[in-house]
């Protein structure tokens, strides 16, 4: 267990120090790429609902 934990702060400390040294550039296409994925989810979940709705009406 104890192994486990310190790997796990090992590869942690590794991902920080990457984080600082391309920080910045790194965090903006994170930030773009997550607000696009959710704009992709919120349309394919609007339309599927709206497919749903419509379905629903002509039975």
């Amino acid at each position: 267990m104890q192994q486990k934990i310190i790997e796990y702060k090992i590869k942690k400390g590794i991902e920080m120090d990457f984080l600082m040294k391309y920080g910045s550039s790194l965090d903006t296409i994170l930030v773009i790429a997550g607000a696009a994925i959710e704009i992709i989810i919120m349309i394919l979940i609007y339309m599927a609902y709206k497919g749903h709705k419509d379905r629903n009406k002509k039975e």
